[in-house]
Formats: structure tokens, C-alpha cells, sequence
């Protein structure tokens, strides 16, 4: 859709131009409101999907909360 969907600023700062979060009972909310061709896709692409934002928000907050731990020494 857009050229640049993701970035990151220096090792602190990151803006995301999409959600990362939907799983199968968001997906369905958001049936009615986007392109009919984004539910052309194969249950097993939603699953992916839904897995590729469950680790990119885990590492998130790995990352965050090793950087507040180490702040604090």
C-alpha cells in the first residue's frame, strides 16, 4: 500500500504504518471495512500473520523491558 510501512529511529523509536496485533476475531470485525481482496487470502496466511505480530510485539517488549532493567543499575 505505502512504500514505507515500517521504520525505526536510532534503537528507540520504530513507527508502524499497519497493525501487527489482528488475530481471527479482529480480522472478522474488520471484514466489512477493508478491499474484499484482503480475504482472498488462505486461512493458513491469516495464521501467519497472526504469529509474525504475536513475535514482533513479544520482541518489543523483550527489548523494552531489558532496556528499563538495565536503566535502573
Amino acid at each position: 500500500m505505502y512504500a514505507h510501512q515500517a521504520f525505526r529511529f536510532g534503537s528507540r523509536a520504530y513507527g508502524l504504518q499497519f497493525h501487527i496485533e489482528p488475530d481471527a476475531d479482529t480480522w472478522a470485525a474488520w471484514r466489512d471495512h477493508l478491499p474484499s481482496g484482503m480475504f482472498d487470502e488462505a486461512e493458513t496466511k491469516r495464521m501467519q500473520i497472526e504469529e509474525s505480530g504475536r513475535e514482533v510485539i513479544s520482541r518489543f517488549f523483550d527489548l523494552a523491558l531489558n532496556t528499563a532493567e538495565n536503566a535502573g543499575r
